[in-house]
């Protein structure tokens, strides 16, 4: 989420291979914005969100960059674990053949 652009709930309910419920999507927003870390604004019945990076980081400086470190590090490792359980998965179905 870029810093000048708001987004609404929809723009981030299908981002991965499984779309995300608005309901879900809401409550993380609502999380967010109680947490300082977005700022929304009201326009007509949606909500639109707009991250508050620039203050974070002037604030707390190298924390967000730490986060999108660490969610890239676990993401990869989890990449790496489905593939280690279907790489095994594949062996035990060709051995009880």
């Amino acid at each position: 989420m870029g810093q000048d652009c708001s987004h609404n709930c929809v723009a981030f309910s299908n981002i991965n291979e499984k779309p995300i419920p608005k309901s879900t999507l809401s409550q993380h927003f609502k999380i967010l914005r109680e947490a300082g870390l977005i700022r929304g604004e009201r326009q007509g019945v949606e909500m639109h969100n707009t991250s508050r990076c620039t203050e974070i980081e002037k604030r707390f400086p190298g924390l967000i960059l730490a986060i999108v470190t660490a969610h890239n590090i676990q993401l990869g490792n989890t990449k790496r674990s489905t593939r280690a359980i279907k790489r095994n998965s594949v062996k035990q179905s060709a051995r009880s053949k």
